[in-house]
């Protein structure tokens, strides 16, 4: 039998598992020209959070919803969601969210969210 070694510290295995937060950005030819203002938006967040061990960002070939875009996927944990006609305010929102900080639901957008979810609208 043959057997394979490896060292391995807990440093690495804790990158491992922080690294399952990933924010995939389309750059399909349609979100191409969307994919930079939304990768400097997650970035800047990022930096601002200290979070780079905990969140990355990466680029991503087309997601197949052109019309809808400019799209993510959001990798947490195993999970995988689609976001389209994501803005760089979406953006930073998701990256809070996968740092572990609460998203911030303001008083409009909390309202506006509850109606569209009773219309269906979601």
């Amino acid at each position: 039998m043959f057997g394979f070694w490896a060292q391995v510290s807990y440093t690495d295995v804790v990158s491992l598992v922080h690294m399952s937060k990933v924010i995939k950005i389309c750059r399909g030819k349609s979100c191409l020209r969307a994919a930079p203002p939304l990768e400097q938006a997650a970035e800047e967040r990022i930096r601002q959070l200290h979070a780079e061990d905990v969140v990355k960002v990466e680029a991503c070939g087309c997601l197949g919803k052109c019309k809808q875009g400019p799209n993510i996927i959001v990798e947490n944990d195993g999970r995988s969601v689609t976001h389209r006609g994501v803005s760089p305010r979406t953006i930073v929102q998701r990256v809070d969210e996968l740092a572990g900080k609460k998203p911030v639901i303001e008083p409009g957008n909390a309202q506006r969210s509850v109606n569209d979810l009773l219309k269906g609208g979601f």
